[in-house]
C-alpha cells in the first residue's frame, strides 16, 4: 500500500492486482458492475488490464469533477497494461462530454479496441501522451 497519495486537489490511486487502494476506505475493484467514482483530478496506475465486455463504464465522474476547472482522469501504466474494449464491449464516455473533463493516457498505458468494439460519447476528450497509445 505504499503507492497511494491523497490530497484535496489530486488523488493518486494505484491499481494493484485489480484493486484500487484508497487508504482507510478500503479497496474497490473498477468494473462495469462496480465503477470507480471520480470526484476530482485522479491518476490511476494500471498494473493489470481492465476489460470492458458489455455496455457501461468503469469510471463515473461526480458533479464536482470538472465543474469549476478543467480536471483529468489520468490513466497510466509502467507495464503497458490496457483498458480493453472487446468486440462485444461498449465503453460509454458520455459522462466525460465536457470541455472541462478529460481522460488522459500516459506512460505505457494503452486503449485497445477489438474489432467491433464501440465507444459512446465521442465529444469526450481523450489524450495520449508519452508512450501511451490506442490500438
Amino acid at each position: 500500500m505504499k503507492n497511494y497519495m491523497l490530497s484535496t486537489r489530486f488523488q493518486h490511486l494505484c491499481l494493484w492486482a485489480g484493486l484500487i487502494l484508497t487508504g482507510p476506505l478500503g479497496a474497490v475493484q473498477p468494473s462495469l458492475e462496480k465503477p470507480m467514482v471520480i470526484d476530482n483530478e485522479t491518476s490511476i496506475e494500471l498494473n493489470e488490464d481492465i476489460i470492458i465486455a458489455s455496455r457501461g463504464t468503469p469510471f463515473i465522474p461526480t458533479g464536482n469533477f470538472g465543474h469549476h476547472t478543467t480536471e483529468k482522469l489520468i490513466i497510466t501504466s509502467k507495464k503497458g497494461c490496457a483498458i480493453i474494449v472487446t468486440s462485444t464491449g461498449f465503453w460509454d464516455l458520455s459522462l466525460f462530454n465536457s470541455p472541462t473533463k478529460t481522460i488522459e493516457f500516459r506512460g505505457n498505458a494503452r486503449l485497445i479496441l477489438e474489432k467491433g468494439a464501440r465507444l459512446h460519447g465521442m465529444q469526450s476528450t481523450l489524450i495520449f501522451t508519452e508512450q501511451s497509445r490506442i490500438e
